[in-house]
């Protein structure tokens, strides 16, 4: 149950267009050879990469913490179901307030990430996250372009990534200050990991959601939809709807 959960989050996750750009170059019956784009081979090697990156990474945090009690393949199922589900899914099969704080972390940076872009998963997005490290990667080599795959990004790719990472974060510290303000009974961890769970749509929760106050659920309300339409996205519709009044 838990592998065929995943492999139907890995489907979501990884996007309509992409499985179609796959299918396409792996049909025998086409007469023309069809390549994958760069997106699609950016989101299938970022995604498989964070997958078993984090997979590796939570077996090694939990298998003497909530994987005590399990055998070693069930406790590599487990840490791959977690690393898959933290990106789109949601689902948990352990109580969050068990793991370890680094786990914690862990989650909610896999879901700040997300899936691929016109996936059913949300975040950031795989695509924006690979030309911001690769921006990252470029400034730190003092390179005059941004190069994934040897090929050079445009311009205007590397601003809206840089400005998708920078609102998001930006609406994500400025969501925690007001819950922090408006729930002042909840731990600091707890509340970072809600309002992470809730921008990313990811639907985990250490518990507190039903407790929240009235201003506090609203606000967990305004972060799922900020999250799921994109914070740039948000932006460019008002600053064009006030071009246009």
């Amino acid at each position: 149950v838990l592998f065929i959960t995943a492999v139907l989050m890995i489907i979501g996750g990884l996007g309509f267009m992409t499985w179609k750009e796959v299918i396409d170059s792996c049909n025998p019956f086409k007469k023309t050879t069809i390549k994958t784009s760069l997106q699609t081979k950016i989101i299938i090697s970022y995604y498989f990469f964070f997958v078993i990156a984090s997979a590796l990474l939570f077996w090694l945090l939990e298998r003497n913490n909530t994987f005590d009690y399990m055998n070693f393949p069930l406790q590599m199922v487990n840490a791959f179901f977690l690393s898959v589900t933290s990106r789109s899914g949601g689902y948990l099969t352990v109580y969050p307030n068990d793991l370890q704080h680094a786990s914690i972390f862990t989650i909610m940076i896999n879901g700040f990430i997300g899936a691929a872009p016109g996936s059913t998963g949300s975040g950031v997005k795989l695509t924006t996250a690979a030309i911001f490290i690769a921006t990252v990667h470029a400034a730190i080599c003092n390179k005059s372009s941004v190069d994934i795959r040897g090929r050079r990004i445009m311009k205007d790719q590397v601003y809206k990534a840089l400005a998708v990472v920078s609102l998001s974060l930006v609406w994500v510290m400025f969501t925690i200050f007001c819950l922090l303000i408006t729930e002042k009974s909840f731990d600091f961890l707890d509340i970072v990991f809600e309002t992470i769970s809730a921008f990313s749509t990811l639907g985990a929760s250490t518990g507190i959601t039903p407790y929240l106050s009235i201003i506090g659920k609203l606000l967990i309300i305004l972060n799922m939809f900020i999250g799921r339409i994109g914070s740039l996205t948000l932006m460019i519709a008002l600053r064009d709807r006030k071009s246009v009044v």
